[in-house]
């Protein structure tokens, strides 16, 4: 059995379980030593449940991981700064970029709010500066609202979606939507100013799914959260974090903020229509009587509670 190491340049990090800790710390100190490295005695840190590594604070007893909050009040500053910026350097973008990235690594929802902003640098001149595209701000105005409700810790979540903590269900049609979470549901109509838009059903599914998650996200909070749906371009779009649709983008950007708002990590599932038999009577509800029989029946002997739905859940929030 050897030692779990991890080093990102020259800073290296073990972990180990509590019996074999120490032990594990001092071999690490003795190759270190065979090599003729040379390690920095004051940053050292022996076993313990809380390391600081590469600026972030680890804390394997409470689960959590966290960044200073002067040091947050500084990128807050720095992107405010950005916003008021008309052009920039290839070099300053890339010095804002490190800080939204080293963010990130905290804030799993923060990182679609860097792609973009990656791929305007690959594109960037070497030399002089250049406008900055409103796209690009509309990124960063993401980070302005977000990063003021940030208290700086995050619960350290599993990859590991075997077990989720809190699953649910949604479903569309043209003309209305549910959901379904452990006896807790919605139905409802599209409201005037959704029809008026003409929206593909793919558009309206994803839609459904932000209703949902500003409906029941102050439930998730650190937990692992999975969601079935029978359309699968909204599913990927979930799991992938990149569409070229622009309502999709939006949809994408209100599902991230809640996201990062209440730190749950999302991945959706695709199911079939049949199987997806009880969101799919709550989008129908108003279409005819027999959809809310059908629904009674399979619910029965069930202790159910539906959640109201106001119009104003279907707006946008958020100018990005």
């Amino acid at each position: 059995m050897g030692i779990d190491i991890l080093n990102y340049l020259d800073d290296l990090a073990g972990c180990d379980i509590p019996s074999s800790s120490d032990d594990a710390y001092a071999k690490l100190g003795l190759i270190l030593q065979n090599c003729g490295i040379e390690e920095s005695i004051e940053k050292a840190c022996p076993p313990s449940t809380k390391m600081m590594f590469i600026g972030i604070l680890f804390d394997s007893e409470n689960m959590t991981i966290s960044i200073d909050t002067q040091r947050l009040s500084e990128i807050l500053q720095l992107v405010s700064n950005w916003l008021c910026s008309t052009n920039c350097t290839k070099r300053e973008l890339q010095s804002l970029l490190g800080k939204l990235n080293f963010v990130s690594q905290c804030v799993r929802s923060g990182r679609i709010f860097v792609s973009r902003l990656l791929n305007w640098l690959r594109d960037f001149p070497d030399n002089g500066k250049i406008v900055i595209p409103t796209d690009f701000k509309r990124d960063l105005f993401w980070w302005q609202e977000f990063l003021p409700s940030y208290n700086g810790i995050s619960m350290i979540l599993s990859d590991e979606f075997s077990n989720p903590d809190q699953l649910f269900s949604v479903d569309a049609c043209l003309t209305g939507c549910g959901g379904w979470m452990d006896g807790r549901y919605f139905h409802c109509s599209f409201p005037e100013f959704i029809l008026d838009q003409n929206l593909h059903i793919n558009l309206l599914e994803m839609l459904t799914i932000v209703v949902a998650l500003k409906l029941w996200g102050k439930h998730f909070t650190n937990l692992k959260v999975i969601i079935y749906c029978d359309n699968m371009v909204s599913v990927r779009v979930l799991n992938t974090g990149a569409t070229r649709n622009e309502f999709l983008q939006s949809c994408l950007r209100e599902v991230c903020w809640i996201a990062a708002v209440n730190n749950f990590e999302l991945k959706a599932k695709h199911i079939s229509g049949c199987d997806n038999r009880l969101p799919d009577l709550l989008s129908r509800w108003d279409l005819d009587y027999k959809f809310q029989l059908d629904f009674y029946e399979r619910t029965k002997g069930m202790s159910l509670f539906r959640d109201l739905i106001s119009k104003e859940l279907f707006q946008f929030e958020h100018i990005w």
